[in-house]
């Protein structure tokens, strides 16, 4: 009994740093699109978080074209309504506290997010709440549960890391 409150009173947050994306494009950075590599990566590590059986409501997702594509692959590999994508403009180069201002204005009925993003906002971001430090690459993927049941708490909240996947390099 004492395990189902504990995780009713929780946030979960899938932090994603986009796949690979094209080095240059002549639209501007916001504007670049993942690469076949990318695309790859994102379907070969989504396999190893299937294993963690993961359960989201949401996903947030930078409006950068390499994070929207990557919201857009994970919600096509885990079956997930396109409809529950919000692209939010103020997540490409956010930082720390821009990102915990996206949170806290979450309705608390949510408890499980996916985040798309940007380094370096999302490793600064993770390395708040998580030690050793880390460096999250591109389409790397750490779940963090924090214990909570307001997300504008979260920042207070003792926060555990669930796992950490990235992409191996083959």
């Amino acid at each position: 009994m004492c395990l189902f409150i504990f995780s009713y009173y929780m946030k979960t947050i899938y932090l994603i740093r986009h796949a690979e994306a094209e080095a240059y494009s002549k639209a501007g950075d916001i504007k670049r699109h993942l690469t076949t590599h990318g695309l790859e990566s994102i379907e070969k590590t989504y396999k190893r978080l299937e294993n963690f059986k993961p359960e989201f409501e949401l996903i947030l997702a930078s409006h950068a074209c390499r994070a929207s594509e990557t919201a857009l692959q994970i919600s096509s590999l885990s079956n997930f309504c396109t409809k529950k994508i919000i692209n939010d403009a103020r997540i490409y180069n956010a930082g720390i506290e821009d990102l915990l201002d996206i949170l806290c204005e979450l309705n608390d009925d949510v408890a499980k997010i996916v985040m798309v993003g940007h380094n370096p906002g999302l490793t600064d971001f993770v390395n708040l709440f998580i030690t050793p430090k880390i460096v999250l690459p591109p389409f790397g993927i750490i779940c963090l549960d924090f214990e909570t049941d307001i997300w504008a708490k979260i920042h207070k909240s003792p926060c555990q890391k669930r796992f950490f996947i990235y992409p191996s390099k083959e």
